[in-house]
């Protein structure tokens, strides 16, 4: 099932060479659909700030 944010994602990373942020309330299906969006482009990466191996990468910076 395509999520409705996975469109909008998609045609973020096409244009643009930036972060995504997705925030929203539990169990709507933002990890789903930034997953899904990620498949799409190729050099997206999904990290979670929730974990951390994830957290210390983001904070690492962009060389990590």
């Amino acid at each position: 099932m395509q999520r409705l944010y996975e469109h909008l994602i998609t045609a973020h990373f096409a244009d643009n060479r930036q972060m995504f942020f997705l925030m929203g309330p539990r169990q709507v299906g933002k990890t789903t659909s930034a997953r899904q969006g990620a498949l799409h482009c190729g050099e997206a990466v999904y990290l979670n700030w929730d974990n951390g191996d994830d957290r210390q990468r983001i904070l690492a910076g962009p060389d990590s």
